[in-house]
């Protein structure tokens, strides 16, 4: 996502926190044309540094319409660079991707040595180039699709259709990742159970609650350890609960079990290498989470534009104010008690607070108010107008039922930047 989910905001999630598999870039815009286009190459792709996030993969993202272009940006990014992955942002592929555009042409432009995936919307105004545009993606050689099921018109206003997300695993027979309104892990498990797509991938939730991605990995840990004790069960004559209800209360959402097929393509929950204590309880003194979301905010906050450490001085004052304003906004969104403390902060003018003090403020009244367990209540963020939306459902809420082994669904999860 630009100017949110970029190198900054990925580096300090992953030194605070980890837990996601993979990064993709914010998208890399390739001109539409070009007089000296080996120079132009050169220069959108000079930023991009595979070993960013140390042993997770960082997938490169591109966004254009010139083929040629996209295809040596591709290549370079691929064999000069070693991108894992080249990931096509598209709007609506189907007069990009087929015949001899710009999905073929990155498939051929990078081998056998990395995989290309599109990421599309369900349309530009309407939807009904849908089915075409998935086909257009599957013809064109890709490797997996990433659903956001609104259209461009639609930019990140009402609900996002998941139902077309199940539509779009019904008619491929390549990977589809869903995107789009997963802000929690009981959103997760939803997404998962209602449209059975291969993986997940995460924009705006991964800096809503920080910690989501961690949340995942410990769920999917015990979801697979309750499909384990429900296989054991099924073989004892006379057992006819299928998991503790214990386990049940304390997890609150669908049990479900990671398939072979996406850890075969390494899109499946692995072990995490972080850790965090979770109390779901609030307190006015501070919590354990706490303490992790201010290491993540100050890394944050360390970063410059170029995501280098220690590189933030030489930002501007009231462009340091306004990236800390941003996250806020997105960090604060889901905690209540939180979001009314900090009203007064986001109010705040450059000339009336220092960078280095509005950060300390922040940081004060995370101690206060973080709720431990995960968003207190589930709200969307316009991303274009930062505006917020709440969902109708509290945490209290997001209770599922239970699923066994012979319902699993996917359980990918990546960090999204497009």
């Amino acid at each position: 996502m630009e100017n949110l989910a970029d190198k900054p905001a990925r580096i300090a999630l992953k030194q605070a926190i980890g837990g996601f598999d993979e990064a993709c870039t914010e998208f890399i815009r390739v001109p539409g044309r070009s007089d000296k286009p080996s120079a132009t190459t050169r220069g959108i792709c000079a930023a991009y540094d595979a070993f960013e996030l140390g042993d997770v993969p960082l997938a490169a993202q591109l966004m254009g319409s010139n083929v040629q272009l996209l295809a040596a940006a591709a290549e370079r990014l691929v064999h000069v660079k070693g991108a894992p992955r080249i990931d096509l942002n598209c709007g609506c592929p189907a007069n990009v991707v087929t015949g001899g555009g710009a999905g073929s042409s990155l498939v051929a432009a990078v081998g056998a040595s990395a995989a290309v995936s599109v990421k599309m919307r369900s349309g530009f105004t309407d939807t009904s180039l849908f089915r075409e545009n998935l086909l257009a993606v599957q013809e064109a050689g890709a490797h997996f699709v990433t659903v956001h099921p609104r259209t461009k018109s639609q930019s990140y206003n009402g609900r996002a259709d998941w139902a077309l997300i199940a539509e779009a695993k019904q008619l491929l027979s390549i990977p589809v990742i869903g995107n789009g309104d997963v802000v929690s892990v009981g959103s997760a498990f939803a997404m998962l159970q209602q449209t059975g797509c291969d993986g997940l991938m995460v924009g705006r939730g991964a800096l809503q609650d920080p910690l989501l991605f961690h949340r995942l990995k410990q769920h999917f840990k015990a979801a697979a350890a309750a499909d384990k004790t429900a296989s054991l069960q099924q073989q004892r004559p006379g057992v006819s609960q299928p998991l503790p209800l214990q386990l049940l209360q304390q997890q609150q959402l669908t049990f479900i079990a990671p398939r072979e097929s996406e850890r075969a393509l390494g899109l499946s929950i692995s072990s995490s290498s972080s850790s965090s204590s979770s109390s779901n309880s609030s307190s006015s003194s501070s919590s354990s989470e706490a303490h992790v979301v201010e290491d993540f905010l100050r890394r944050y906050a360390a970063y410059g534009f170029d995501g280098k450490a220690d590189a933030a001085d030489s930002v501007s004052r009231s462009g340091r104010i306004g990236r800390l304003k941003k996250v806020m906004k997105y960090v604060f969104s889901t905690q209540g008690e939180l979001r009314a403390a900090c009203s007064e902060l986001l109010r705040l003018q450059p000339g009336e607070v220092s960078p280095e003090l509005l950060l300390e403020r922040i940081i004060q009244q995370v101690h206060q108010h973080w709720q431990d367990g995960g968003v207190a209540e589930e709200v969307l963020v316009n991303h274009n107008t930062l505006s917020t939306v709440l969902t109708g459902r509290s945490k209290a809420e997001q209770t599922w039922q239970v699923v066994g082994a012979s319902q699993a669904a996917g359980a990918g999860a990546t960090a999204e930047a497009g």
